[in-house]
């Protein structure tokens, strides 16, 4: 598992979580390290700043997003592009 977060504390303090129940886990500097050659990514986020994770660049055919924090108006985790390529399910 690679985890990635502008604040760093919050990724420190998320992998040793994780470590502490078995799961092996890199810290990431970079949101284009986290996701370079992932089969399944997850973003989450609290940021109302019209703040994009990903971008089209980033995301590559066959990847399976889970973007669960966009969730009210400004949470925008997904560039446009990203959108318009996939298959999207709303759950």
């Amino acid at each position: 598992m690679r985890l990635f977060d502008l604040d760093l504390n919050a990724t420190v303090k998320a992998a040793r979580n994780l470590f502490a129940q078995s799961f092996d886990v890199t810290r990431c500097l970079w949101a284009e390290e986290v996701v370079e050659g992932a089969h399944i990514i997850v973003t989450c986020t609290a940021d109302k700043q019209n703040a994009t994770i990903l971008t089209d660049n980033m995301v590559r055919g066959g990847q399976h997003i889970n973007a669960i924090g966009g969730d009210c108006p400004g949470k925008t985790e997904l560039r446009k592009n990203v959108l318009l390529r996939s298959d999207i399910f709303v759950e």
